[in-house]
């Protein structure tokens, strides 16, 4: 089935033709010598019709091939996979050093790489959170696009709190589109959670009820201090919905965690990839160059019999 990018210029490659003849016609009307036209051979009035034809014809197929036929070209379906969303912790002290020297964002981001290097087939959305909480990518399969946009975020720039409760909310809003069993969260935090409205051990029950785990990866000092993860908090999202509690300095563990993302059910994604098409417009653009270069031809050869 052929369809066209631009069907508007269907209706110009309609009348773009028509136009150009009524104007020749025109034209000839009022050039026409009485005198000299009965005298031309008949042969050359022929060559002249037939370029005029020519000429139309090529016009036509000129803007057939602007108006970018194209027909569905088979694609590979999607491949199967998860709705991941990783849930990044930007708080105020995620700018803090680490006992390495670098900042615990610096390691958070690791974490991050390490679960995308993971998952190559998933879809991974990115929601960053503090005080509060922002989607910085929807579902994608371009995780390039979330690493840089990982690195876009500064610790600090939704708030210095740590809402985790409203973030794992939002975070499961991601997922409202993907069947049950398909889709899970990665939290990534350093903090306490000290603010927001909904409890975060509440967001867990109803994560469970929905069948959406959540890993959560601990950054930073360990115990339930201002400078460090509430661990039995995180503990306690983690077990209340199938997931693993881990420390990000556990490389291992971390990644056998993300591994383990794979007893999921995959879901086909076939709806989710744009249309593929076949680009046809080489071929009325062919006819287009041969009508419009025979047509020349012929219009010389006239000229020369008319000589």
């Amino acid at each position: 089935m052929t369809d066209f990018a631009h069907p508007a210029l269907l209706v110009v490659a309609a009348l773009a033709p028509l136009a150009a003849l009524a104007l020749l016609l025109v034209r000839r009307r009022r050039q026409r010598v009485p005198a000299l036209a009965v005298s031309r051979p008949r042969f050359g009035r022929i060559l002249d019709g037939a370029a005029v034809t020519l000429a139309l014809a090529g016009l036509t197929a000129a803007w057939v091939a602007a108006a970018g036929p194209r027909r569905p070209a088979p694609a590979a379906p999607a491949p199967a996979g998860l709705d991941l969303v990783l849930l990044l912790d930007v708080s105020g002290s995620m700018g803090r050093p680490t006992g390495g020297g670098e900042s615990r964002l610096s390691e958070a981001l690791k974490v991050a790489d390490r679960f995308l290097d993971s998952r190559p087939v998933d879809r991974v959305a990115l929601v960053a959170f503090a005080n509060r909480s922002a989607v910085v990518a929807p579902l994608t399969r371009d995780h390039a696009a979330i690493r840089r946009l990982a690195r876009a975020v500064t610790a600090g720039a939704l708030g210095r709190g740590t809402a985790l409760g409203d973030a794992l909310a939002v975070a499961k809003g991601r997922l409202d589109g993907s069947p049950r069993g398909s889709g899970a969260i990665v939290a990534v935090t350093d903090g306490l959670s000290n603010a927001g409205a909904l409890d975060p051990r509440t967001a867990a029950v109803t994560l469970a009820a929905l069948g959406i785990p959540v890993d959560t990866v601990a950054v930073g000092a360990a115990g339930a201090s201002a400078d460090g993860p509430d661990r039995a908090l995180l503990r306690d999202i983690a077990v209340a919905t199938g997931g693993h509690h881990l420390v990000a300095g556990d490389a291992t563990a971390v990644e056998a965690a993300f591994a383990e993302l794979s007893r999921l059910r995959p879901s086909p994604r076939g709806g989710e990839e744009a249309v593929a098409w076949e680009d046809r417009s080489h071929q009325p653009a062919g006819w287009a160059a041969a009508a419009l270069l025979l047509a020349g031809s012929l219009e010389m050869a006239g000229r020369r019999v008319w000589g």
